[in-house]
């Protein structure tokens, strides 16, 4: 096993989404939320601003997608587990 690569700072500070690339992410998003007909109910969310916490249930990899069509114009830092993201 490669024992020298190198680590995740888990004290880095979240890298944000460019500005520029939020609108993308919603025009890829909204097809995919269309075509599997997902349902975006928002209740007593007038006015609301950032920060904000989403809580949401993870039932597939499109809950990505149905997030940003569902806080579009904001974005969202995701938090999830490390050791998800890499290999072991």
């Amino acid at each position: 096993m490669k024992d020298n690569f190198e680590r995740f700072d888990m004290a880095a500070f979240p890298v944000r989404t460019k500005w520029y690339l939020r609108p993308l992410t919603y025009i890829l998003s909204a097809p995919d939320v269309a075509k599997h007909k997902c349902k975006i109910t928002k209740v007593n969310v007038e006015g609301l601003k950032p920060p904000f916490v989403l809580l949401c249930n993870h039932n597939a990899f499109m809950d990505f997608k149905v997030a940003t069509k569902a806080i579009f114009p904001w974005r969202a830092n995701y938090v999830v587990a490390i050791d998800g993201a890499f290999r072991t």
